[in-house]
């Protein structure tokens, strides 16, 4: 590793003081309970779990800035050279250069894991705001590519399942205010719109049409015209249950990834005060927990559907970093 001149630590101290948190086994603590059901919504939920995790970075970024002018002189001392650090400087100077960079890692490693925990909130609320869109609208257009990937996410999740056939997850307690509250409470929204006993009484007339003709595997091709036309009607008729029914799915789905996501944050906390900085370490307590299969099939299903948001979707982090990459690469 060769470090040259004081731009470097500069450089090191914008990113810190930019993306730093102190490492924890714990993600932050948020006062959600206070949110009275009234308020309760998925926007409000989420906008003060990201702020505990923006707040969370405040004791890291005076770290940051610590640890930055502690490697400042050394780097200095160490002059614009292309040979090793270890070669330009004494051995008491090159022990307190790895220690501090150590430190480095350890912060960057939690402004890592905060940025990839902001994401999966942000991309939550979008999810959201996206289910809401196609169940009210019947829209499925996307304005960005982000748009695009998490419309075909939520259709994704909710063929699997659909084909699976999942249970819905057990409804939260009403108690005190959480996610999965305010996500239930945006389907008994929903479900008292819809007029089910006219939807039902539909659904019971074209079974009744069908039967004539075979059942619900009827050939369509024997129908007579003005039965068609009554199954159209009536179909009108059963569309708000039907899309219904697709809204409290998707709904279910995105708990089920939000409860994935905060498992995962938990995991990479864990896994991060025993890793030395090193992110290759991360994802040890995922991997155990995959490999003896303690999660459900629907679990791993979101936990896969995380890491498709991962790639597709990266954190602000890793797309700052992404840019000065590619900013050293043109002026190079």
């Amino acid at each position: 590793m060769i470090w040259v001149r004081s731009a470097t630590a500069c450089a090191l101290a914008t990113l810190l003081l930019t993306h730093s948190n102190s490492a924890s086994a714990e993600p932050p603590s948020m006062d959600l309970a206070s949110i009275p059901i009234a308020r309760c919504t998925t926007q409000e939920v989420l906008a003060r779990t990201s702020l505990a995790v923006s707040r969370s970075g405040a004791d890291g970024a005076q770290t940051a800035l610590e640890l930055a002018d502690q490697l400042g002189p050394l780097i200095d001392k160490a002059g614009d050279s292309d040979r090793p650090i270890r070669d330009l400087l004494n051995p008491e100077d090159l022990a307190t250069f790895v220690t501090l960079s150590e430190q480095v890692k350890v912060v960057q490693l939690a402004a890592y894991i905060d940025s990839r925990r902001m994401r999966d909130l942000r991309v939550l609320q979008k999810m959201v705001q996206i289910a809401d869109r196609i169940y009210r609208f019947g829209d499925h257009s996307s304005s960005s590519p982000e748009d695009e990937t998490l419309t075909a996410v939520i259709i994704a999740m909710r063929e699997e399942a659909e084909t699976k056939a999942w249970s819905a997850l057990a409804p939260p307690s009403m108690g005190a205010c959480s996610l999965n509250v305010a996500l239930a409470l945006l389907v008994i929204d929903a479900d008292r719109r819809v007029d089910k006993e006219k939807s039902s009484s539909a659904i019971h007339e074209v079974e009744g049409v069908l039967a004539r003709y075979g059942g619900p595997s009827a050939d369509l091709s024997k129908v007579s015209a003005a039965d068609k036309d009554k199954i159209r009607s009536l179909a009108a008729e059963i569309e708000p249950l039907r899309s219904f029914g697709a809204y409290a799915t998707d709904l279910d789905n995105i708990r089920q990834l939000a409860e994935v996501s905060e498992l995962n944050d938990r995991m990479m906390r864990r896994d991060a005060l025993s890793s030395g900085g090193r992110i290759e370490r991360l994802g040890k307590s995922a991997a155990s927990i995959r490999e003896q299969e303690q999660l459900s099939e629907r679990e791993t299903y979101a936990s896969k559907i995380l890491g498709v948001i991962n790639e597709r979707i990266p954190s602000d982090m890793i797309k700052n970093l992404s840019d000065q990459a590619g900013s050293a690469s043109d002026k190079e």
